[in-house]
């Protein structure tokens, strides 16, 4: 199950525990691990205002959920995974992603959440502006941070361009969309 999440959107970590063990009726599963991305309110030494999430749905969705279904395959314990992911603007403290894993062992399931959160981060239709006290930065997949243009300090202030305007910065590695380089 992969859901990207509008800001408003509230997750209920009971409800997910029930889920996920409702999806092993044979009660296979050993361990549940339930991983959750939490914004950030200090990077580098600058505050953090908010971090922007701007998701391609229906690519996000799909790799995701090819990515569970490989993990799945070369963890033949990992029963069930879930991954939602909040669009829009976040802000320090509140999550950003949670990835649940059911396995049949703990260590297959601390593996599979760290194996999907890694294909989060680097192949999939997610973009992240994390804007700061010293500027705006594209926040790569290995956590790179790229200036965005116009964002930084400049003689009387701060010129924050709108990020909708501005390139996004080239991926890595994976094969997701590929927006303009700024690199």
């Amino acid at each position: 199950d992969v859901r990207i999440l509008p800001e408003s959107a509230r997750i209920s970590l009971d409800e997910l525990y029930a889920s996920l063990l409702g999806s092993d009726p044979e009660r296979r599963g050993g361990a549940l691990v339930i991983y959750v991305g939490i914004v950030k309110g200090l990077v580098g030494g600058s505050r953090v205002s908010k971090l922007i999430y701007e998701v391609h749905a229906d690519y996000t969705i799909e790799s995701i959920n090819r990515a569970i279904n490989e993990v799945k395959a070369k963890l033949p314990g990992v029963i069930d995974a879930r991954v939602y992911h909040w669009k829009g603007t976040r802000v320090p403290g509140e999550p950003a992603v949670v990835i649940a894993v059911l396995a049949v062992s703990r260590e297959q399931a601390f593996e599979a959440a760290r194996r999907i959160l890694e294909r989060v981060k680097f192949e999939t239709g997610i973009w992240k502006l994390e804007v700061r006290d010293d500027g705006s930065y594209w926040v790569l997949g290995d956590g790179e941070r790229v200036p965005a243009p116009g964002s930084h300090r400049q003689s009387g202030g701060y010129g924050l361009l709108s990020h909708r305007s501005e390139p996004k910065p080239q991926r890595r590695s994976g094969s997701g969309p590929q927006p303009n380089a700024v690199l």
